[in-house]
Order: structure tokens, then C-alpha cells, then sequence
């Protein structure tokens, strides 16, 4: 931005340069009043330069809001857990969560043996294993301070 300002003042020298080199020596009064007219649009030149310059400045400088690492409203999601051990108690687990502008949580999930097929509606058994059980529901709360 800089740099497009200086060159802005340097070609409105440049164009005073010309204008004095074009105008007949003769005419002294009329080339005092333009070298005042002159004079003064390089004034404003350089204050419209001056708060352009403090305005970008202003906002670059804007002081960045402290918040959380996510934005707040609703998700949802899973978790499986592979047994690699026993596959008949490989687990898997439905939640939602709900999370507000402050930072507190609020999550509802529900978790149940699957065997290793992920599949919550699966019935009967796994090496003897029943998978006839409603699973566990969790409700967790979470306040940040």
C-alpha cells in the first residue's frame, strides 16, 4: 500500500515538474498560484496517504478474539474398539454432542458390543458370547473455567 502511495506523490511531483517546465516564465503571478494550488493537493495527497496507511494499520492490528478450538452447536460421531485380543468384545459407540458458545459440553452416547462386525442390530451369539444387551448410555457434562 506503501508503495503505491509514494509513487502517487512521486507522479503528482513529476506531473508539477512538467507543468512548471511547460509554463512561460513571464506569467510569475500565475505560476505562484499554482505552485500554492500545487502545494496544496500534495498536502492532501499526503493526509489521504497518512490515514489510509493508519487505517490498514488499524486493521491489521484488530486484537484477535480468545475462544475455543471448535465451533460451538451440535456433532455427532462414533468410536469403534477393535479388539485384537477377543473380537467377540470389539465395541462400538453413537454420540452427540452439544457444545456451547462458553466452551461447555454436554454429551449423550450410547455404546454396545458388537463382535467384530460392526453392526448394533446384530442378535444371537459369538463363540457363545450373547449379543442380545442393550449396550451402556452415557450422559457426560463438561464445564471449562
Amino acid at each position: 500500500m506503501r508503495k503505491k502511495y509514494s509513487r502517487r506523490a512521486l507522479s503528482t511531483i513529476a506531473a508539477a515538474i512538467v507543468l512548471f517546465s511547460i509554463t512561460p516564465a513571464s506569467a510569475e503571478t500565475d505560476l505562484e498560484s499554482r505552485i500554492q494550488m500545487l502545494e496544496q493537493e500534495l498536502k492532501l495527497l499526503k493526509e489521504h496517504a497518512l490515514h489510509q496507511v493508519r487505517h490498514d494499520q488499524e486493521l491489521a492490528a484488530t486484537p484477535k478474539k480468545k475462544g475455543f478450538s471448535t465451533l460451538p452447536g451440535w456433532s455427532a460421531g462414533y468410536r469403534y474398539n477393535l479388539n485384537a485380543d477377543d473380537k467377540s468384545a470389539t465395541r462400538i459407540r453413537l454420540f452427540l454432542k452439544r457444545k456451547s458458545i462458553v466452551g461447555n459440553v454436554i454429551k449423550l452416547a450410547w455404546e454396545r458390543r458388537t463382535g467384530h462386525i460392526p453392526n448394533f442390530f446384530r442378535t444371537g451369539t459369538i463363540d457363545g458370547n450373547s449379543l442380545n444387551k442393550w449396550g451402556t448410555i452415557y450422559l457426560e457434562q463438561e464445564f471449562k473455567f
